[in-house]
């Protein structure tokens, strides 16, 4: 198989790559592999890691790396990156491997990778996902709204027998499960995981987790991903426990608890009951190779599955919050007797995995879509933020229909009756006839030239959300940027704060900006097929940091819509001290962010408490003074255009996303499952469905929604610092805080 890849790679370079007679790329190709995505499989419309190999000849001191891709209208971005250093002992001429990341906006579009070398290019390689059958490729593009699951070490538990490959046939989300083989085909930063529906991590390779265990970065870029939202299911037998999760292994802070030690699990019962089959787990000789399992202590989150008489028992199966994100833990192997051999080995891995993926014997979203050109809910925020803007006049269809028919009847009687009542001669109708045209010339004009404004403007939206256990803030930033001209611009992200939180320019500040996509196999969509018109024929960069774009191109009375995503540390800004009064939230809460926090709601389990307005430095005390109301109450309400009190918009019996504003879709984004998923939605949520923190509520964190009165985030110019066409328009923010609740058991 491998032999047959690298004679098809050889075959599409010879008659892919032609090169010209006066290109400066050299007779023996410096590029000889690319390396995209997960074991080649990546989303479009997501971060995606990328390593380049070269055969290390190349000057790395003048050289880099870039890679040139479409974005969701099909415009050439490029991302550049320095030549990774062999370093000082490495021999001449070895082979090197530069990462970086890429963000891809079409499924058929070809990936050009170059190699520049003191301002030329040396060497360049096309790689096309499309290929034809006499030159295959092994690139395989994913739809955004497919569900991608990465492994380490899941072939020891068969986990694609679990959950199968799947194509997006009667309404299903797509499925791929891929396998990693070598903890260097990991990303090193957080970002690189951003398509990563799910990660799982099994113990039964030790050698694996051992390589991910010595690798710092790569280990620290898999915690980071889930403290900002990502999702971890680890799998581990007693025999490999000790080992890998002991007490002072790095991979012990992946664990919801504290390693105790490795018992025998004498007692199967509970484990077929999490399966949920009537097969039990074969009898065999324990006095030989006894079924250990970790035992676990200190144990944080919801254990929904043990052994004992109690939970801290022996907890087996524990979901616990890690910072935005979740961590699952499943104290068993298997890979080993008898679980290997085990009829519901399948099904007991499909129960731990069950919270995460999609449903494999039914449709998963609804068909009755009565939306206009997108099938999300980020592409229904995508298209409100870009509707409408101040200063900017949308000329309707009947008004250009009303125009014309006045036109014509300027055109027609109107200069028949000035040419009979002024003077009675016919003649004059030459001279009024292009005067009339001349006039309405000028006021068509005119009236374009108001409609249109006089600057660029933007529609903003973030949400930001702060975790008090890691201390973290996480940004998502919307913006939908209008141009009355074509022009060009060099787009970056001012990071605002509450006044007593970190400082914007705080180095530990870090920021993504780039282009967002539309879902969907519409007009503009990020699945459409056909070919571009190139109406734009130079393209856009990254800078290297990728915190800012430099050339964006916006046409005249066109919009770009663009996203970004930042991290910051924070220090204390809310003294929250709360507690689990019988299934009720108890203690209190004091705003010290420095800033006014308008129609607050506290959110626990099931229920939300309207707070009000919390002014700075304002105590209230949470109890039963307060008068509970639901969850999904609350957010189908500002789903609806309606607050917690019943007040606004009328309620209707089925949420429409056409008519809902960036707003009351932005809070069916933040939870979406409490609201019912698609079911309510009539749209699923998957691009971006990291801003749901549904679960958190589940698994006993509390979470305050407030607004602040305080600027947020800022698009500006990278070089001035300046929002683009000098636009003052304040962003709308929305703030979560997530909040940490003990619990008396």
């Amino acid at each position: 198989m491998v032999a047959i890849v690298l004679v098809a790679w050889s075959q599409a370079r010879e008659s892919v790559l032609p090169t010209p007679a006066n290109s400066p790329v050299a007779e023996k190709p410096l590029i000889i592999g690319c390396r995209i995505g997960f074991s080649n499989h990546y989303k479009i419309g997501h971060w995606t890691p990328v390593w380049v190999d070269l055969d290390g000849t190349a000057d790395s001191e003048n050289a880099q790396i870039e890679m040139t891709v479409p974005d969701s209208d099909g415009v050439e971005t490029t991302v550049v990156a320095p030549l990774a250093s062999t370093g000082g002992n490495a021999a001449p001429h070895r082979p090197t491997t530069t990462p970086f990341y890429v963000k891809i906006g079409r499924m058929a579009a070809p990936i050009r990778v170059s190699l520049v070398i003191a301002g030329k290019e040396a060497d360049h390689l096309t790689l096309d996902p499309m290929a034809s059958p006499q030159h295959p490729s092994v690139f395989q593009p994913l739809a955004v709204s497919s569900e991608l699951i990465v492994s380490l070490g899941g072939k020891a538990i068969a986990l694609d027998n679990a959950l199968a490959n799947r194509d997006a046939e009667g309404g299903r989300v797509a499925r791929r499960v891929v396998e990693i083989g070598r903890v260097d085909d990991l990303p090193d930063q957080w970002f690189g995981y951003e398509a990563v529906d799910l990660f799982v991590l099994s113990a039964s390779d030790e050698k694996l987790c051992r390589e991910l265990s010595g690798d710092e970065r790569r280990l620290a870029a898999i915690r980071r991903w889930i403290e900002l939202g990502g999702r971890l299911a680890v799998l581990s037998g007693g025999h490999q426990a000790n080992e890998l999760f002991g007490n002072h292994s790095p991979l012990a802070v992946l664990l919801p608890g504290m390693l105790v030690n490795s018992v025998d699990l004498s007692d199967t019962t509970s484990l077929e009951h999490f399966a949920g089959v009537a097969e039990p787990i074969s009898e065999y000789d324990r006095s030989r190779t006894p079924l250990l399992v970790p035992k676990l202590g200190n144990v944080r989150g919801i254990v929904e599955a043990y052994a004992g008489r109690k939970p801290t028992d022996l907890p087996l199966v524990i979901r616990a919050p890690l910072g935005l994100g979740e961590v699952s833990f499943a104290g068993v192997d298997l890979a080993v007797e008898p679980l290997v051999d085990w009829s519901g080995r399948a099904d007991c891995l499909r129960a731990f995995l069950r919270p995460y993926v999609s449903a494999g014997d039914k449709a998963d979203t609804p068909q009755t879509l009565g939306t206009l050109g997108y099938n999300d809910l980020a592409g229904g925020l995508r298209q409100q933020l870009g509707h409408t803007f101040d200063s900017v006049t949308t000329i309707t269809f009947p008004l250009v229909a009303m125009l014309v028919v006045g036109y014509l009847l300027l055109l027609g009687p109107a200069s028949y009756w000035i040419a009979r009542h002024f003077g009675g001669r016919p003649e004059i109708a030459w001279l009024v006839f292009p005067l009339l045209v001349l006039a309405t010339s000028g006021a068509a004009y005119w009236i374009g030239l108001v409609s249109k404004g006089d600057r660029a403007r933007t529609n903003q939206l973030e949400l930001v959300d702060v975790d008090f256990t890691s201390m973290q803030a996480r940004g998502t930033y919307w913006a939908a940027l209008y141009s009355p001209r074509s022009e060009r611009f060099d787009l970056g992200l001012d990071v605002r704060l509450p006044a007593h939180a970190t400082l914007a320019n705080h180095e530990g500040v870090e920021r993504i900006v780039s282009w967002w996509g539309l879902l969907g196999m519409g007009v503009g969509g990020m699945q459409a097929g056909g070919v571009d018109m190139a109406v734009i024929n130079a393209g856009y960069r990254f800078t290297p940091p990728l915190d800012a774009m430099l050339g964006v191109p916006v046409l005249t009375s066109g919009v770009k819509s663009l996203t970004a995503r930042w991290t910051a540390p924070v220090q204390q800004i809310l003294d929250a001290q709360l507690r689990n009064d019988d299934g009720l939230l108890a203690g209190s809460l004091t705003n010290e962010t420095g800033d006014t926090l308008t129609n607050a709601h506290l959110l626990y389990g099931s229920l939300a408490y309207r707070l009000g307005d919390l002014g700075n430095g304002k105590r209230i005390e949470i109890g039963q003074n307060l008068d509970p109301f639901r969850v999904h109450t609350f957010v189908t309400r500002g789903a609806r255009g309606r607050d917690s009190t019943g007040k606004g918009e009328l309620d209707r019996g089925v949420f429409l996303a056409d008519h809902a504003s960036s707003e009351q879709l932005l809070m069916l984004m933040m939870f979406y499952q409490a609201a019912g998923g698609e079911e309510f939605a009539r749209l699923p949520s998957r691009y971006q469905s990291y801003c749901d923190l549904s679960r958190l509520l589940e698994l006993g964190r509390a979470i305050l929604v407030a607004y602040p009165s305080s600027e947020g985030s800022q698009l500006i110019d990278h070089a001035t610092g300046r929002p683009p066409g000098d636009d003052q328009r304040r962003t709308r923010t929305v703030y979560r805080f997530v909040i940490p609740v003990a619990r008396s058991d």
